[in-house]
């Protein structure tokens, strides 16, 4: 890197500071699954055994390995079950450093961002030159500074569990210029360069399968942008393709294994059940959905973290639009290709690079944008990686129009877009400050959003707030009333505990039997159900609820909490004590789950167990002050020894 490069410094530290204000936000959304409940993202020796496999394989059989090895119960392991056990390998590493505070995981994410910005730049770099625009290196600079200070990009960065995209898009990048480095190279150089490139792809995809396109996006490099460079190497597409032949091998292997571990998922594949969701309608939808990330792009206003777009169920006016602005946009790349042999050396360069932006944005996006739909349609930290094509194709295009005026006017455009860019990301990253903000801002811009409205509720919940939890899970009911079943399973579930711990048991189940006619047998709604019966003192039915709850989900930790109590209040501490182990191992940090399991622990005279589990209930990271002090007064009361003081694992 020149002084012209070092630059980049600057976005580099302006995005450093921007992101800081966030790094104390809190697990959101599928965080509280991937981050806080999944096995492998909790234990290093299971996610470390299984990292190897994972990455050529995405079959459940290794998530249940894994839970079976770490002895945490059977919560979905969404890091290895979704084909990501580099990513769940990465979660177990800030387990093991820092434990749940989410600091930890916000600066790891925060520095993969930055990294992935400097392959930005290099491989940006590496394509300019090859196309042999003016100024390669000043223009990678100020693409890679715009694409750290994007705040299209904050989704990516401040959602831990998302740190899959940015991991993803950093192996992308690394992978195609090992393979771009040894097109060029010979014998044993060119042999380690394209194994290095192997390995690197395989850890991208076990990270996401966005990877999958990158051996094509190799061939359409070369195919829109051909060494221009004199002296350097131009090898034959004998050679691309045999270079290309094992990734393209490894990636349909990949891809095919992970239709094959979603099918029957409700949130992705074929079997989706999304009403009026299939593979055309959702194809349909994206069109207008890519759309939606070019004006976010060059636009970034009304961002969102839960859009919850609309499916396209017809060829409409507006989907018809989408797809010809689209096919035009397409029609428009292939013929700046066409046209670069004829042009001069100053244009030919520039048409090459926007032919390839164009195509490079579509074929990023291709995997989780075209056929293979997924329930939720439109997600910002999709377009990540792919914004880089739009990207160096705006930049060039800018670099030239600045030309024919002033030689200092390409770089104050730059500059102004820099600080634009860095205070919408300043103020984006507001919302990623705490979960209710980010909840409430979702609330403000879609107030028909239920899933939203459930989730500031379960916020409010856990505060104590129970007024507003349970006006906003009513909220969420009211709009839920064609959505997807799980969502509607999970805002009653909530408001029946809502209502249970406001002193409306009666009402609670009310709620609970309508949850049950809707979907018998859920051991969700059977274990509330349970708690709720346990509560009004109904011991015989709250066991027999539990037991069928335990029947569907064998290890659920809410049923074998309520068989605990039940245990406990009727005095029989060895029972409790069988129960309620198992409630601790699915759920080792639930407070409430570790304070009970104290109790039953002291009934027995376990006294020293008893006050280490209690300790643990209050140093763990998701208890609350009312759950700190409860873990005090059970251990004042029985005796126990400061904190401090040594004593065995319960």
């Amino acid at each position: 890197m020149n002084r012209r490069a070092l630059i980049l410094v600057l976005p580099l530290l302006g995005a450093a500071m921007c992101y800081g204000r966030a790094l104390r936000g809190g697990f959101v959304f599928d965080d509280l699954d991937s981050v806080l409940r999944d096995p492998a993202a909790r234990s290093l020796s299971v996610s470390t055994r299984m990292l190897l496999p994972s990455l050529f394989s995405t079959g459940r059989a290794l998530s249940n390995e894994a839970v079976a090895s770490a002895h945490l119960g059977d919560h979905k392991s969404t890091g290895l079950e979704g084909g990501r056990g580099f990513v769940a390998w990465t979660l177990a590493l800030n387990h093991a450093v820092g434990g749940l505070d989410p600091f930890g995981y916000h600066v790891v994410n925060l520095g993969l961002h930055l990294v992935v910005t400097l392959l930005v730049f290099f491989f940006t770099r590496t394509l300019l030159g090859r196309a042999a625009a003016p100024s390669p290196e000043g223009c990678a600079v100020a693409v890679a500074g715009l694409f750290v200070l994007h705040p299209l990009h904050s989704q990516a960065v401040n959602y831990i569990t998302q740190r899959a995209e940015v991991i993803a898009s950093g192996a992308y990048l690394g992978a195609l210029l090992l393979l771009l480095r040894a097109s060029a190279a010979r014998g044993l150089a060119a042999a380690l360069l394209v194994l290095s490139a192997l390995l690197v792809f395989a850890v991208g995809l076990g990270a996401k399968v966005i990877v999958v396109t990158m051996p094509a996006a190799y061939l359409l490099l070369m195919l829109v942008v051909p060494e221009q460079r004199p002296g350097a190497p131009r090898p034959g597409w004998a050679r691309h393709l045999v270079l290309t032949a094992p990734f393209f091998l490894l990636a349909a292997w990949k891809a095919r294994a992970l239709l094959a571990s979603v099918k029957g998922h409700t949130d992705a594949g074929f079997g989706v059940s999304v009403p009026g969701l299939n593979a055309w309608t959702y194809f349909m939808t994206e069109w207008k959905v890519i759309l939606v990330y070019v004006r976010l792009l060059f636009w970034p206003a009304g961002q969102n973290l839960d859009w919850l777009y609309p499916v396209s169920t017809r060829l409409d006016l507006g989907v018809t639009a989408a797809g010809a602005t689209l096919l035009a946009g397409v029609a428009l790349a292939v013929v700046l290709v066409g046209r670069a042999r004829r042009l001069d050396a100053n244009a030919a360069p520039v048409t090459r690079v926007v032919a390839f932006g164009v195509f490079w944005f579509l074929l990023v996006l291709a995997p989780t944008s075209s056929f293979v739909p997924l329930a939720d349609l439109l997600v910002e930290h999709r377009s990540y990686l792919a914004s880089v094509g739009l990207l160096a194709a705006a930049v060039v295009l800018g670099e030239r129009l600045a030309a024919r005026f002033s030689a200092r006017s390409g770089a104050v455009a730059i500059a102004v877009a820099w600080l634009a860019l860095g205070l919408a990301l300043w103020r984006r990253n507001a919302v990623w400050e705490s979960p209710a903000a980010l909840w409430a801002d979702v609330v403000t811009k879609q107030p028909g959003n239920g899933r939203a409205h459930t989730a500031l509720a379960t916020i409010y919940q856990g505060h104590g707030d129970l007024a507003n939890a349970i006006r906003e899970y009513g909220l969420a009911l009211q709009r839920m009333a064609d959505g997807r079943s799980e969502d509607r399973q999970a805002a009653m579930e909530g408001m029946a505990a809502a209502l249970v711990d406001a002193g409306r048991p009666h009402e609670a189940m009310t709620v609970i039997r309508v949850a049950l006619a809707i979907q018998p047998g859920d051991p969700t709604m059977l274990a509330t159900l349970a708690a709720v019966q346990l509560r009004v003192g109904d011991f015989q039915n709250a066991e027999r609820a539990a037991q069928a709850a335990l029947t569907a989900h064998p290890r659920h930790s809410q049923a074998l909490l309520t068989l605990g109590e039940a245990r406990l209040l009727q005095e029989d501490a060895a029972g409790a004590v069988h129960y309620l182990s198992q409630a601790v191992a699915v759920e080792p940090n639930e407070p409430i789950r570790l304070l009970e399991y104290g109790r039953a622990l002291a009934q027995l005279g376990r006294r020293e167990a008893a006050c280490q589990t209690w300790r643990a209930a209050a140093q763990s990271p998701e208890a609350r002050d009312d759950d700190r002090n409860a873990a005090a007064m059970l251990a004042d009361g029985l005796g126990c020894p400061p904190a401090s003081a040594p004593g065995r694992s319960p």
